[in-house]
Parts: C-alpha cells; sequence; structure tokens
C-alpha cells in the first residue's frame, strides 16, 4: 500500500549511504552499527543482530555496541544472549570516564538478568559494579538501583538493604530536583519520594 512504502522510505533512504558505507570499507564499525539500527527501526531483527554483532567484532571497546545488541535480545526474550553481551561487554570495555555511565546501565541489566534467575550474588555483583561506575550523567541509574534494593528489602527484610535503597534513591533525589532534569524524571521522582517516606526518610523539597 502508499502508506507502507512511505513508512518504508526513511528506512531506505538512511539504509543506501551505510550500506555504500561498508562496501568502501568493511572494516567500519560505526557504520555496521548504524546500519544495525536502521534495520531494528525496520523490524528486521535478525539482520540488526549480526549488524551490531559485526561492529563489536571490529572495534570491541564501544559500550553502545553491546547495549544495543543485549536490549535487543531482551525484546525478544532471549535472557540468557543479552546476559552474555554484556558480560562480554564488561570485560572488553576500558573503564574510562567517558565511558562510566554506559558501564553503570550496562551494570544494571545485568543485575535485573541475574535477579530474575534467582542469583543473587550475581546481581549483588553488578549492583557493587554499577555503583562504581555511577557517574552524573546518568542520574537514572541511582534510581534503578535504589529501586532494586527496595524491592530486596521487601522480599528479605534485610536492613542493610533498607540503607542501600534510601542512600541511593537519595542521591537520585538530590541530583534530580535541583538540577534541569526534574521534569525528565518527574515520575522517578515521585517514586522515589514515596519509597523513601515509607521507610523513613523523607525527601528534599522539590523546587519551583
Amino acid at each position: 500500500s502508499d502508506s507502507s512504502e512511505s513508512a518504508s522510505k526513511p528506512y531506505e533512504a538512511a539504509r543506501e549511504p551505510l550500506t555504500h558505507c561498508l562496501k568502501l570499507d568493511p572494516k567500519l564499525a560505526d557504520c555496521a552499527f548504524l546500519l544495525g539500527e536502521v534495520e531494528e527501526w525496520a523490524e528486521h531483527a535478525q539482520v540488526a543482530a549480526e549488524l551490531y554483532t559485526r561492529a563489536i567484532r571490529l572495534d570491541s571497546g564501544q559500550p553502545h555496541y553491546y547495549r544495543a545488541l543485549a536490549a535487543l535480545y531482551r525484546v525478544f526474550k532471549q535472557a540468557n544472549e543479552s546476559e552474555r553481551v554484556l558480560v562480554e561487554g564488561m570485560a572488553r570495555v576500558q573503564p574510562s570516564l567517558r565511558h562510566h555511565a554506559a558501564l553503570a546501565r550496562m551494570s544494571v541489566s545485568l543485575a535485573q538478568l541475574s535477579a530474575v534467575r534467582h542469583d543473587a550474588q550475581a546481581s549483588q555483583h553488578w549492583l557493587e559494579q554499577a555503583e562504581a561506575n555511577f557517574d552524573e550523567g546518568a542520574p537514572e541509574v541511582a534510581y534503578q538501583i535504589g529501586a532494586i534494593y527496595a524491592s530486596e528489602y521487601e522480599a528479605s527484610r534485610d536492613s542493610s538493604k533498607q540503607q542501600a535503597a534510601l542512600r541511593l534513591l537519595s542521591v537520585f533525589v538530590k541530583r534530580t530536583w535541583r538540577g534541569a532534569d526534574v521534569a525528565k524524571f518527574k515520575e522517578e521522582c515521585a517514586l522515589s519520594s514515596i519509597m523513601m517516606q515509607a521507610r523513613g526518610s523523607d525527601a528534599p523539597p522539590r523546587r519551583t
């Protein structure tokens, strides 16, 4: 139909130069990755996965390559493959300052995947890695870690989990409510306040 043809045109327009890019130089990892994104948008999941994998093979030091491939596997309920890709990425990506936010996000994903497998030790390990890599460029990571600790506290009543939840949620709220991110993370700020108040801690007053 005309509507399906028009919907495919943006993908086709982006696909052509990227395909040409790889023909000119098959070793350009960014071209492979960007073409993978195009194929994912076009709902060609298998082709996208192959291109993301190709990008990783060409340049194993880019964390967003691993995150894209792992997220694609999670969409299609392939948790084991997603976890494998993220573990590989954590081992290969250099922990430089510019990679801290991406590594923190990858660690949170690994903690979540480990928890689904009921592997508490692995989940705790990845939560600690997420905290170690946390920086102000990824304030949502503090919320995600804090929410996981809060959930673990509800299940175990381990006071150390409650203290960790309050500490991380407090960091998240203070860093977002005092800055421009308050609108972006409005829902997370509200949920953080609820969780903190339920555990006997007051959230800071909201900026006006």
